[in-house]
């Protein structure tokens, strides 16, 4: 039950985080420059409501990175490494992420596939 509340909240994660960045680019790029070398405090609240959006995001993938699904959570968590300078590139990062995201949450309601197994014996 705890598990796929916590799935859910991924699904939540995407559809905020990830389609909203697919939809206007341009904005995330925005948020960024206006939060570079300032202090929380002088942030606007668009820029902290993504910011702890983002920060939430990240802690729900670093706790995924204990589960059975850990490959799949450290593609995401590498993807999300990667500086975003440009709005193809954040389209590009958000299709993947949010494709790698919908399986994890399809193959913990349906599919059940054990991913280290089953990349294991492809390699």
């Amino acid at each position: 039950m705890l598990t796929d509340f916590y799935y859910l909240t991924g699904l939540f994660f995407m559809v905020v985080m990830e389609f909203t960045s697919m939809r206007d680019p341009h904005r995330v790029l925005a948020l960024l420059k206006n939060a570079k070398g300032k202090e929380w405090k002088e942030w606007d609240t668009s820029t902290r409501a993504h910011f702890t959006l983002n920060a939430m995001y990240a802690a729900w993938i670093g706790i995924g990175a204990a589960s059975d699904q850990f490959l799949l959570f450290g593609a995401v968590l590498l993807l999300s490494l990667v500086p975003k300078k440009w709005a193809w590139y954040i389209r590009i990062d958000a299709a993947i992420t949010s494709a790698i995201i919908l399986f994890m949450v399809l193959n913990h309601f349906h599919w059940k596939m054990d991913v280290w197994n089953t990349l294991a014996s492809i390699l």
